[in-house]
């Protein structure tokens, strides 16, 4: 059991702490798959089931839910040109 606390410890600090501007690239990238993925799953359900109501609720919600992904990404982009700042001015101090 001790064996096993000592790797995860060491674990633990061999870890690489994320900068700022990589958890912006990081969700940049996220939103922009969940919400393409989102999008075509509302395309397909747009397709095959709109005339039924349940298919109308959820092509509603599930193109809510893609917009919400796209404007996370777009958050993070507007994060990334601030951070990116930020650490450009921590480097030159």
């Amino acid at each position: 059991m001790e064996e096993k606390l000592g790797k995860n410890d060491a674990n633990k600090i061999e870890q690489k702490v994320q900068k700022k501007s990589e958890k912006d690239k990081n969700g940049i990238i996220g939103g922009l798959v969940f919400g393409i993925l989102l999008a075509f799953l509302a395309y397909q359900i747009y397709e095959k089931i709109f005339d039924f109501p349940i298919g109308q609720m959820l092509v509603y919600i599930i193109g809510f839910l893609a917009f919400i992904c796209f404007m996370v990404s777009v958050s993070s982009f507007l994060d990334l040109k601030e951070s990116k700042k930020l650490e450009k001015l921590e480097e030159e101090a």
